[in-house]
């Protein structure tokens, strides 16, 4: 793996997992296509670097057999996606995410990137802490929820989800999810939350805000106020 700072261009090609631990940008910005294959069960993509990765232009393909895409693990610092497609993770059934944020991660970024297919979340935030923003992206096709952010009661204060201009689209859970407490603040900024088996916005304790955001009607109705039964 490249050394702390350092810029990883790969060329057109399939690729086994990464465990990165330093900062790094890896980054497939030409013609063709830079895959990231995850045939074993486990993650694609581990981050614990304490500084600043960047992920830009990649495909990451779980083949129906890795557990998730990207895994940022409580170690990792700062996290930038761009521009990528986190695919067919279902290893691990409802566990496996095409991004999962674990821990205290102080910033994470998304933007112009898809997550499909996968048997869990599409993104899912799980954390004691962290700012996470998306933007321009999608998450459709998953077996959980598009979105999702669990905080924990009494320990996200000032911590938050924001996500702008983006799409959750035919989830068998909700399109976006929040939970953890009032401390918990998700908000929503021109989405487009619409066709999800459940819900298309399910806050069980949170704090969630939304602004010109779009829903349809769902086999449970589109906004849900508490937990599900």
């Amino acid at each position: 793996m490249a050394t702390g700072g350092s810029v990883l261009i790969l060329d057109p090609g399939d690729y086994g997992p990464m465990v990165i631990t330093f900062p790094v940008s890896i980054i497939n910005d030409g013609p063709g296509n830079a895959v990231l294959a995850g045939f074993l069960k486990g993650a694609t993509v581990v981050v614990s670097a304490p500084g600043l990765v960047t992920l830009r232009g990649l495909i990451i393909d779980g083949a129906r057999g890795g557990s998730s895409g990207v895994v940022m693990t409580p170690a990792g610092g700062s996290l930038a996606i761009e521009k990528c497609k986190v695919v067919h993770f279902t290893a691990n059934g409802s566990s496996s995410a095409g991004v999962l944020i674990m821990g205290d991660s102080p910033y994470v970024t998304i933007s112009d990137s898809s997550f499909s297919g996968n048997s869990g979340d599409g993104v899912q935030v799980d954390s004691s802490g962290g700012n996470v923003s998306i933007r321009r992206s999608t998450a459709f096709s998953n077996g959980r929820h598009g979105f999702s952010y669990t905080g924990k009661p009494f320990t996200s204060a000032g911590r938050s989800m924001t996500i702008e201009d983006s799409i959750a689209w035919n989830n068998s859970g909700a399109g976006v999810y929040a939970s953890g407490g009032l401390f918990t603040k998700v908000t929503l900024v021109r989405i487009n939350a619409t066709n999800n088996y459940l819900v298309d916005l399910q806050n069980v304790d949170a704090t969630m805000r939304t602004d010109g955001t779009a829903f349809s009607l769902t086999s449970s109705g589109n906004i849900y106020i508490g937990p599900l039964n």
